[in-house]
């Protein structure tokens, strides 16, 4: 069995030791390549490439604010933002459950907004808003067996 072995290991470190084959790559390709490379190099000179784009645009100053916003993914995180955003203190407390969402709005405001995901997430958890702070009371998880 260690003679398989070893003879196998041997035969399949001896590829590693091909030598090349000296067939040049096309010349196209290395066309293509070198074009490809200075196109690049010219949209990061200009400022286009590692730029953070923010998916949330301007603070929220008031209630009465409208929110553009098209979301899908989990609650915690888009409240978190949201919160920053309004220049309120997020929390969230309990049992941490996915709470995915899906909200896409135009022009609505900041509370009906924060109604809207209210609903979506409300079989696993509560949203409680305060003049300073959103806090999320995540509900506790069904035993299995009990209903």
């Amino acid at each position: 069995m260690k003679k398989n072995i070893a003879f196998l290991t041997g035969l399949l470190l001896s590829g590693c030791q091909m030598p090349k084959t000296g067939k040049p790559a096309n010349p196209a390709f290395e066309k293509a390549a070198r074009s490809i490379s200075m196109k690049q190099v010219n949209l990061h000179q200009s400022g286009a490439l590692h730029q953070k784009r923010s998916q949330f645009a301007q603070p929220i100053l008031s209630e009465d604010n409208r929110v553009n916003l098209d979301w899908q993914g989990d609650a915690l995180t888009l409240l978190a933002q949201l919160a920053r955003q309004r220049g309120l203190t997020f929390a969230c407390s309990g049992h941490r459950l996915p709470l995915p969402v899906n909200v896409s709005v135009q022009e609505m405001r900041f509370d009906a907004l924060l109604r809207q995901i209210e609903t979506q997430i409300s079989c696993r958890a509560t949203l409680k808003r305060h003049p300073h702070s959103l806090h999320l009371f995540f509900s506790l998880p069904e035993k299995a067996g009990h209903r």
